[in-house]
């Protein structure tokens, strides 16, 4: 969900004012993330600080609340991504928690099934505030080395479908029959390339003949779950 100025002000100033009061670095702040189960740039948290991310990502705001020992119902209040209601106790946040699915592969995940392509039996609550907020997405078990160190081999990534992928973003893609999860880049010639993290993997160039779809937009990882 977008937020407004007001709003990304809220919470850019909350969470560097948490940060600082913790004593941790950013750095310190990635490494403990990544610790308790969440694989994020220092980038990312810097972004959030910055007040540059108009659609912050929940999965990390949630995982900042709790590192930072606040609460995060009141966080996700504050910032409009919850109905404001008085005296609401972190029991009933099951009320306002929505459930996705997670797929065994991206195939699974994009409604491409056979008989050898199941989805799993596990499922991940995310805290939303409506229910079309959770329509395009789903969560999908890595299972390559590509994107490492940024996506391990076994993670957890959130992908929000039918979502604009900008350059330097990751993505799901779709290439000539094949899936897969890389990070976008338009080069200065305008040429468009599907990079992974892992420099063994050579640069993937698109060309106007290919059957190429932007499919969705990462916006969460887990290194475990």
């Amino acid at each position: 969900m977008k937020l407004n100025d007001s709003e990304i002000n809220k919470l850019s100033s909350l969470m560097k004012q948490q940060r600082q009061e913790k004593g941790y670095t950013l750095e310190q702040t990635r490494l403990k993330l990544e610790k308790n189960g969440l694989s994020v740039a220092r980038s990312d948290i810097q972004r959030i600080e910055d007040g540059d991310r108009k659609i912050p990502n929940p999965i990390l705001i949630n995982a900042l609340c709790k590192l930072y020992n606040i609460d995060t119902v009141k966080v996700f209040q504050k910032i409009g991504y919850l109905d404001k209601k008085e005296n609401l106790e972190l029991s009933s946040e099951m009320n306002n928690m929505k459930k996705i699915k997670i797929y065994s592969s991206i195939a699974a995940g994009f409604g491409n099934f056979s008989n050898e392509v199941k989805e799993t039996e596990n499922e991940i609550y995310l805290p939303l505030k409506i229910e079309k907020d959770i329509k395009d997405l789903c969560a999908i078990r890595v299972k390559d080395n590509g994107m490492i160190p940024e996506i391990k081999n076994g993670s957890l990534i959130i992908v929000k479908k039918n979502t604009e992928i900008l350059n330097n973003e990751i993505g799901v893609f779709f290439l000539n029959g094949d899936w897969f999860i890389k990070r976008k880049k338009v080069t200065e010639r305008d040429d468009l390339m599907l990079l992974s993290e892992n420099r063994e993997c050579v640069p993937i160039l698109v060309r106007e003949s290919d059957d190429y779809k932007e499919l969705g937009k990462v916006i969460g990882v887990y290194s475990t779950f």
